[in-house]
């Protein structure tokens, strides 16, 4: 299989800032074009635009001459809701962080820049870029060795052809994360649910197993709308689900939120009620994958940090509720 041509839109106007990022880019991506300030960097996207171009990433500071970064992306979000961004800044400039968090932002640099905060965040940024690219050209990412065509039917491995069995599965699991529109949109999904239902029926068609990802949770919602995004999920015809408390990571603008105070993750009495009651609505033919989930740069909930506790307590209260899995 071909590789994707990946493109980037750098906007920094600090000369050192923009020799490191745009160091780092280059050797992550394919093609980095620079701008030196909001200005330049709307302009350098719009003449792309007339040409019929399309940058996958635009990465930029927020405090520039002409026009500053927020003014800048904002333009850009006006002429394209999918544009990715990545924002760099100071702590100083946490309010204007905040304001982005309706936009396609996937993460945000803090000055004074740290390399493997860098590395670490473009990479997943190019990762994110990769599979859409894939998605949109019928190409299922199952994980990092396995690719699969839904056009041709084929399956790759590390991209060589692969010679399905009869005893071969294939999964492809989809983060559906709520069936809520306004949480899908205040979370930044690019999506609504029905974009969920009309792409998993089209993966059904397939005869492909799909596994579906809820986070329990997530902004705003109530246990009573965690479970009708359960119930939501069942009537897709899935075969598997996976299930897991929103926590919250460092150099995230979730983690923005947390330290202002205007987020408070799942407590764990309410995550394994919730848990419990979802799992109560399965059918048999709907298998569970995961239960719960943590990460090594866990900020909050703290609970989430010992996974053998958690795991410890979920089957107590299964036990207690007649579950056996």
């Amino acid at each position: 299989m071909s590789q994707f041509f990946t493109k980037v839109l750098l906007a920094e106007d600090e000369s050192v800032a923009r020799e490191i990022l745009s160091f780092y880019l280059n050797t992550i991506f394919d093609e980095v074009v620079v701008a030196t300030d909001g200005k330049e960097g709307l302009e350098i996207y719009l003449d792309a635009l007339k040409k019929d171009e399309k940058f996958d990433l635009v990465l930029t500071d927020i405090k520039m001459p002409n026009m500053d970064g927020m003014e800048m992306l904002e333009k850009i979000y006006e002429l394209d809701k999918e544009q990715k961004f990545i924002i760099v800044s100071a702590y100083k400039d946490e309010e204007k962080l905040l304001k982005s968090i309706d936009l396609q932002v996937l993460a945000y640099f803090l000055k004074p820049l740290n390399v493997d905060n860098i590395m670490n965040l473009l990479i997943k940024a190019k990762d994110e870029v990769l599979r859409d690219k894939k998605a949109n050209s019928g190409i299922i990412q199952i994980n990092k060795t396995y690719t699969y065509n839904s056009e041709t039917n084929i399956l790759y491995e590390n991209n060589s052809l692969v010679k399905l069995s009869k005893n071969y599965e294939v999964w492809v699991e989809y983060g559906i994360q709520s069936s809520n529109d306004k949480t899908l949109k205040k979370i930044n999904r690019g999506h609504d649910f029905q974009n969920v239902v009309e792409t998993i029926t089209k993966t059904k068609k397939l005869n492909l197993n799909v596994c579906a990802h809820l986070i329990f949770g997530l902004p705003g919602e109530t246990q009573k709308e965690m479970l009708q995004s359960v119930e939501d999920t069942i009537r897709l015809n899935i075969d598997s689900i996976k299930f897991h408390p929103l926590y919250v990571t460092e150099n995230t603008l979730l983690a923005l939120e947390y330290k202002k105070g205007n987020f408070t993750p799942i407590d764990e009495q309410t995550y394994i009620d919730t848990l419990v009651k979802a799992i109560k609505m399965l059918p048999e033919n709907i298998s569970i994958q995961r239960m719960t989930a943590g990460s090594e740069n866990l900020l909050a909930p703290e609970w989430c940090r010992f996974k053998s506790t958690q795991m410890s307590h979920i089957h107590r209260a299964l036990r207690d509720a007649g579950i056996k899995l």
